[in-house]
């Protein structure tokens, strides 16, 4: 019994002179509203290096706007990047100045955005494939419609004079018979020796 109270005492004492664990750090919570970062594009791994010199001041401006009208907002109906003011359409237009300024060009800011959003980011087609006849189609029409109404106008202008264009025209071998002279000798003999005689007569 002695060695078992003398146990527990020992156990006690070495209990209380060990060390206490330090408390865990609090985790914070993520804020709400932290938008997840997003992962950073080299622009030069999709559409290679500059083509043309970096711009500055009002060309930067003028050609940020110029790009930005051939964009399509991906958010809105039918509006391009640079009338749209929904936030998608302004980030993608402060990427755009960021692109005009280290010198990249239309094409190659288009094929940028195209990368990511697929071609129907640009808001004119291709001009190849089945785009072609996007193109071609309002001046197939024209050329259609303008012949349709020269024909119109001619089939009108038939019906308006019937007669015009109809006749022949005399020719060499078709000649317009003309009327014989006063004076000219009948065909017929026995009448030409009458006529003859008449006309000694009346003198």
């Amino acid at each position: 019994m002695r060695l078992l109270l003398l146990a527990v005492a020992l156990g006690g004492a070495a209990f209380a002179q060990a060390p206490a664990e330090a408390p865990a750090p609090p985790v914070e919570a993520p804020a709400a509203d932290a938008a997840p970062a997003r992962a950073a594009i080299d622009p030069s791994d999709l559409i290679g290096s500059p083509a043309g010199p970096p711009l500055t001041g009002a060309a930067l401006k003028e050609q940020t706007h110029a790009v930005s009208k051939l964009l399509r907002c991906p958010v809105c109906q039918g509006l391009s990047v640079a009338d749209s003011r929904a936030e998608s359409a302004l980030a993608m237009k402060a990427e755009v100045e960021d692109l005009v300024a280290q010198g990249y060009d239309t094409e190659q800011i288009l094929l940028y955005f195209e990368a990511s959003y697929g071609e129907f980011i640009r808001l004119e087609p291709k001009f190849e494939g089945v785009n072609v006849l996007v193109w071609a189609a309002p001046v197939l029409l024209l050329v259609v419609g303008a012949g349709w109404v020269l024909l119109s106008v001619r089939a009108a202008g038939r019906r308006a004079n019937p007669g015009s264009g109809s006749a022949a025209a005399p020719t060499s071998a078709n000649p317009v018979p003309t009327a014989p002279k006063a004076d000219a000798p009948p065909a017929d003999a026995e009448l030409a020796t009458y006529l003859r005689r008449v006309r000694e007569e009346n003198k």
